[in-house]
């Protein structure tokens, strides 16, 4: 799978293999999503250095937050209190180990947030309640279209929201 990912980016410049997945048609999303006030925005890279050069987590996740402001979702935090919940973007990088200089990268954004137990509501731990991801294969120095994709899924989470909001149904790539 990987060879044939790889063969597409050297064709097509970058190439998005795998389809997002998200949890869009589930009640329980809906409902951790509704009435949401605001989202603090956090976000991680793992992999080598050169795949994210030029790239800051701060950057991204200000990228993230200005998506996410554009759509009405607020991402302050309120004073003296931890984030929940929180916005995790999750960007881990690879070579292909060709020496072709490609890069692949897995970008996810995720919902998390204290959630009870069904069978004990007194447990409590944190949960993931929305997440969206792709997986991209770029040539090194293309890092804007990782920023790009975390606009996307920072696009859908703020129709996720409206959607759980509203009672509306919106396909997210499709903007109805």
């Amino acid at each position: 799978m990987l060879t044939h990912v790889v063969l597409g980016a050297a064709l097509f410049g970058s190439v998005t293999a795998g389809s997002p997945r998200t949890l869009f048609g589930s009640s329980e999303t809906g409902t951790s999503l509704r009435g949401l006030a605001s989202v603090p925005v956090s976000v991680r890279y793992n992999g080598p250095p050169e795949g994210i050069y030029g790239l800051t987590e701060r950057d991204l996740a200000a990228d993230i937050a200005l998506t996410l402001k554009a759509g009405g979702v607020r991402t302050d935090r309120p004073r003296g209190k931890v984030a929940d919940p929180y916005l995790f973007a999750h960007i881990v990088g690879n070579t292909t180990g060709n020496g072709d200089g490609l890069m692949f990268y897995t970008v996810t954004l995720e919902l998390i947030q204290d959630v009870a137990l069904r069978r004990d509501p007194h447990l409590r731990c944190e949960g993931v309640t929305w997440s969206e991801g792709t997986t991209i294969v770029l040539p090194r120095g293309r890092l804007r279209t990782i920023a790009e994709e975390l606009e996307a899924l920072a696009s859908d989470f703020t129709l996720a929201v409206q959607q759980a909001n509203s009672g509306t149904r919106i396909n997210p790539r499709s903007g109805n």
